[in-house]
């Protein structure tokens, strides 16, 4: 059986190798931890689109390395501004049951507050984040503070932060020519062997749109700190957006301080699938509680995959 990993954002600059030597090196310490056998490289892909992914993102005026500062330009999407804020408010509302760190967004734009009697500092609900896309520009600078706000309540890594993984997020959902390259980067490494799908971040809802459109050999999913929880993407997955991919396990292994992957996928974005999601809670021990590592090193992680690998589960 085969293994293909399937990263994240903010790998640019990288290589194919260098990511695979990586996840494979903490994949297999984990493994011998618990007295498993290695998986020898031979048996893992690890298709790479870092390189694309930040060409093509430099390459719209509105999603430059960082999130302006001022307000984006007159005419763009306000589809955008409305992902940010119903993105940044949704994970504003949201508690970290690790310390039970409540995040508390910054004042509201003082003029939406006058126009609105709303108090400032109090979180946006649908009706007013429509509002606020329909102003769109006059916004903009909320929505960056917010997220921003979130950025520096979680702890980060100097090359990822909220902001920018869904800025990526948001230009794959969106951005038919985005979308496509990196579509064809990963799945031209699907071969007819059994494969088990191993992703992390951006590549859990990349991997999650590749495998929902087509059948393949697919043995099982296993999604790590996926950000497929937030409503803002889900709602943003082109139709039919809700299928369950052709897999006879979806394993979500997450951290319930990860910012990122705060909401279990089963109990709040796919309870409706016949074969639901195996949600599971793990501590991530990195700085900023999302990194790969620690992810896939994790007992719980490598379990499952060894279960898979061997052919012991068969849920």
């Amino acid at each position: 059986m085969r293994l293909l990993f399937i990263h994240g954002r903010s790998q640019e600059g990288r290589s194919e190798q260098e990511l695979k030597e990586e996840w494979l090196g903490a994949l297999n310490r984990g493994l011998s931890k618990v007295n498993k056998p290695k998986i020898a490289a031979s048996e893992v892909d690890q298709p790479f689109y870092g390189d694309v992914l930040l060409k093509l993102s430099k390459a719209d005026p509105a999603n430059a390395d960082e999130l302006k500062r001022s307000a984006p330009e007159e005419g763009q999407d306000s589809d955008f501004v409305k992902f940010m804020a119903e993105a940044a408010v949704e994970l504003s509302a949201n508690k970290s049951e690790a310390g039970n760190l409540a995040i508390q967004p910054p004042p509201v734009d003082p003029e939406y507050v006058l126009r609105t009697k709303k108090p400032a500092g109090e979180p946006l609900e649908g009706a007013n984040i429509d509002d606020m896309a329909e102003r769109g520009v006059q916004n903009w600078s909320w929505v960056v503070a917010t997220v921003r706000h979130l950025d520096e309540t979680f702890p980060a890594f100097s090359e990822w932060s909220i902001e920018r993984l869904l800025r990526d997020v948001y230009l794959y959902l969106t951005v038919e020519k985005v979308r496509a390259e990196i579509d064809e980067i990963v799945e031209s490494r699907f071969t007819n062997e059994p494969t088990l799908v191993v992703s992390h971040s951006l590549g859990t809802v990349v991997a999650y749109n590749i495998l929902r459109k087509k059948k393949r050999n697919i043995t099982g999913l296993i999604t790590l700190g996926s950000p497929l929880g937030i409503q803002a993407i889900r709602k943003r997955l082109e139709p039919p957006a809700v299928v369950r991919p052709d897999v006879s396990t979806w394993a979500n292994i997450y951290d319930e301080a990860d910012i990122v992957a705060l909401n279990p996928l089963h109990s709040q974005s796919f309870a409706m699938f016949d074969e639901p999601i195996i949600d599971i809670a793990i501590h991530n021990d990195s700085g900023n509680r999302h990194n790969i590592k620690p992810y896939i090193s994790d007992i719980e992680t490598v379990s499952r995959i060894h279960r898979i690998v061997s052919g012991g589960e068969h849920q």
